[in-house]
């Protein structure tokens, strides 16, 4: 998944970046880099997608696997070819401290 999340972005076709300079629509690649790892990790699953139909949100009900740790990579190592991940010179340890179930069908509840 982390990989997934560093993984450079075309952005073209319908998706085209839309450049404030001029106003026009540039084809581009959007990328996100760690530079730094913080001291406390906190990761959110947005378990919700958009139901056009009925113009509100629905909640994802399939079963997730994650890992009890997590390596996180910081400290980027020049810049990335197109479809590659960043590399990085270091990286930070996390294990899983804790986690809040939402078992509801509905966004606003909670289970802690």
């Amino acid at each position: 998944m982390l990989n997934g999340y560093l993984k450079p972005e075309k952005l073209e076709g319908d998706n085209k970046y839309h450049c404030e300079k001029c106003g026009s629509l540039e084809e581009a690649v959007k990328t996100t880099d760690i530079l730094e790892s913080p001291n406390h990790l906190k990761c959110t699953l947005m378990r919700f997608e958009y139901d056009r139909e009925r113009g509100t949100k629905r909640k994802i009900l399939t079963d997730i696997k994650y890992e009890l740790s997590l390596n996180l990579p910081s400290g980027k190592v020049g810049e990335p070819k197109e479809e590659q991940v960043t590399k990085y010179f270091c990286s930070t340890f996390f294990r899983l401290f804790c986690y809040s179930l939402n078992p509801g069908k509905i966004q606003k509840s909670s289970v802690c």
